[in-house]
């Protein structure tokens, strides 16, 4: 009876274990963007710390704060997710693109810049956001 009684324990922990490991969510794509493309989706600019209202609906905290101001951190309010962000700064600019959609990430940055000594990314110039309903809608693209 206790061996049942410990494999079944056991077997429910790896259930457990494997479980969470699956609601995981991906870590997004980034592509490099030679100069200053076109914004489609929400644009803030100047970047700085607050909430900013998406294009069809929701709100997005933009926290500003770590690594020189370079580095930024987002949370979603309301019905949206965050599909990709276009980080301009410098000369270029870094797509981050989360499929599948997010709420929130931590992190994200503008292009390295590579004449900097100490391998400091560019300052945030402005953010391009193109948000999605959370039902899939496609809200915050125009």
């Amino acid at each position: 009876m206790r061996r049942r009684v410990a494999a079944a324990l056991t077997t429910l922990a790896l259930l457990a274990a494997l479980g969470a490991t699956s609601v995981t969510a991906a870590e997004p794509t980034t592509e490099f963007i030679a100069g200053n493309p076109a914004c489609d989706g929400t644009k803030i600019d100047p970047v700085e710390s607050g909430s900013y209202a998406l294009v069809g609906g929701g709100h997005i905290v933009i926290t500003v704060g770590w690594d020189n101001g370079a580095v930024f951190d987002f949370d979603t309010e309301g019905s949206a997710t965050v599909s990709s962000i276009t980080v301009k700064g410098g000369p270029n600019a870094l797509l981050w693109n989360f499929d599948p959609p997010v709420e929130s990430y931590d992190g994200l940055h503008s292009p390295l810049n590579l004449k900097n000594p100490n391998g400091y990314w560019y300052g945030l110039s402005h953010l391009c956001i193109n948000s999605e309903k959370k039902d899939g809608d496609g809200g915050g693209k125009k």
